[in-house]
């Protein structure tokens, strides 16, 4: 069986694919507050993952895959969709350090954001030197994967869109006074097959998203 659990914190979500095998998957992740779903340690706990996945690099969607991470050892991939992570992240870097105008209690809160990805990012480079997890960078050219008989298809972000982003990222470098790249464009889209299900119509899906139709 096939179970896709979402658990909404108030402020982001969590979902967790449960594959045939028991294997787990796991896209985005926010601690709650609202008791809605048990600790994330404890749900990938001694479990089988086979990913896990941050669609797009804000706070709400990522904020507790660093515990994820941390709370199993043997998670054997990490997806995202930034197209280029060294720059992105010296980005951050350079903004955290960036004297800025606005008030302290934002600058705070943009810190925390950077922290929180660098330190994921952190950890999920020192599992790869290892040789003890797979990063793989998502768009909507990447090849199908599967897991227990389930196919998992990118259906987006577009390698434009994806572009785009780099393009932004690269000129704040150039540019600090720039504005910040909104990462909200490339988030990470995943469509499941399984059974008898129908596959997904990729051409036809960027179709509809480029005419603003879904």
């Amino acid at each position: 069986m096939l179970r896709v659990d979402f658990y909404e914190s108030g402020i982001g979500e969590t979902i967790v694919i449960t594959f045939p095998g028991g294997g787990l998957g796991v896209v985005d992740a926010h601690p709650t507050t609202l008791g809605g779903r048990p600790t994330i340690q404890a749900l990938v706990k001694d479990k089988e993952v086979h990913f896990l996945c941050l669609t797009h690099p804000h706070l709400d969607h990522g904020a507790d895959l660093l515990a994820a991470l941390q709370g199993n050892p043997a998670i054997k991939e990490f997806w995202h969709t930034i197209p280029n992570v060294k720059t992105f992240f010296y980005a951050l870097e350079e903004f955290v350090n960036f004297p800025s105008p606005v008030q302290d209690i934002i600058r705070n809160q943009r810190k925390q954001v950077a922290k929180c990805f660098l330190d994921l990012f952190a950890g999920v480079a020192s599992r790869k030197t290892a040789g003890k997890i797979i990063t793989r960078s998502l768009d909507s050219a990447y090849p199908k994967m599967e897991f227990d008989g389930v196919e998992v298809w990118t259906l987006g972000p577009s390698q434009t869109i994806v572009q785009g982003f780099e393009n932004a990222v690269s000129d704040k470098l150039a540019n600090p006074t720039r504005s910040e790249p909104n990462p909200n464009p490339i988030s990470g889209i995943l469509a499941l097959r399984y059974g008898e299900s129908r596959p997904p119509d990729i051409a036809e899906h960027a179709r509809r998203r480029s005419a603003g139709i879904c």
